[in-house]
């Protein structure tokens, strides 16, 4: 190359290595952290994960006792009811259940034993099973109907 100085093809070649580093800069950063999250070293993948709504061990240890807690009051209710209704009923037959007790009851039966499945029963005017086709097949038949006016290749 003549009239260019090994000096100056170095100096070029430095300025386009460090613009071509700089404008890729981004990009290997976000590289370093995709591995970090996939190897879970350094921060890990989803580190609240670990820490579920950013408690201290402390929290989480009194919303424990507080739980336990609540459980044995829950029960002390429970008893305390249940010898009431027997007296009224001993005395003056059934007694009236409020809505607070009912749900107190409701609560403690779905903590103890889970809360039963929700279903949701989908019925056709005959009461027969709904079938979920029908309405496919209503619409596939409108959309056949609609094609066949139209012609297949939708010119009017």
């Amino acid at each position: 190359m003549a009239g260019v100085s090994a000096n100056n093809i170095i100096k070029r070649a430095r300025t386009r290595f460090n613009d071509a580093v700089e404008s890729d800069r981004k990009n290997r950063e976000h590289a370093v952290s995709d591995l970090r999250f996939l190897t879970a070293s350094g921060e890990g993948q989803w580190p609240e994960a670990r820490n579920p709504g950013g408690k201290t061990s402390e929290q989480r240890r009194l919303e424990v006792e507080n739980a336990a807690r609540a459980t044995r009051i829950r029960a002390m209710l429970l008893e305390a009811e249940e010898q009431r209704i027997a007296d009224i009923r001993a005395a003056h037959g059934a007694p009236e259940l409020t809505g607070e007790l009912l749900k107190l009851v409701k609560d403690s039966e779905d903590r103890g034993l889970g809360t039963p499945m929700q279903r949701n029963e989908l019925s056709g005017p005959d009461g027969a099973a709904l079938r979920i086709e029908d309405g496919v097949s209503d619409f596939t038949r409108r959309l056949a109907g609609l094609v066949a006016r139209t012609g297949a290749d939708g010119a009017s």
